[in-house]
């Protein structure tokens, strides 16, 4: 197998991973901390960042009055790590005028996530299979 070459300092590395572990341990994804364990009950860490959009498109009048506003879009997002190993996005989104029907956040995307974490632990961690050999990387 090819050598990988790494290209970020270890250091940077290592404060990303502790910033976005953060997001997850401390901030505004705190639901999913403890969704994925493994069948011994050790939690496997989590981290990401959280996003949330309501744009509209608005146009101001003398003073910087609004006079007129309208909905482009609504979206939520969170972009994840789950492990060393798998990484994902998750995005709810809302185009045109709807959107000023919806009123979420990123705690959807989170919430999401979080609830499909059981059905994504047998692809994270695969049941044992009577008499095979663990393959250590």
């Amino acid at each position: 197998a090819p050598v990988g070459e790494q290209i970020i300092a270890p250091e940077v590395a290592r404060a990303v991973a502790d910033a976005i572990r953060a997001v997850v341990s401390e901030g505004t994804a705190k639901r999913v901390k403890t969704a994925f364990k493994m069948s011994d009950g050790t939690i496997i860490a989590v981290g990401g960042k959280t996003g949330t959009g309501d744009q509209r498109f608005e146009v101001f009048g003398a003073g910087g009055r609004v006079i007129e506003s309208r909905f482009v879009n609504r979206s939520a997002t969170f972009v994840f790590n789950i492990g060393e190993r798998f990484f994902g996005s998750m995005t709810a989104y809302v185009h045109g005028p709807e959107a000023g029907k919806y009123d979420f956040t990123s705690a959807l995307p989170v919430q999401l996530l979080t609830a499909l974490a059981p059905s994504l632990m047998p692809l994270i961690e695969p049941p044992k299979v009577a008499g095979a050999k663990e393959c250590i990387r």
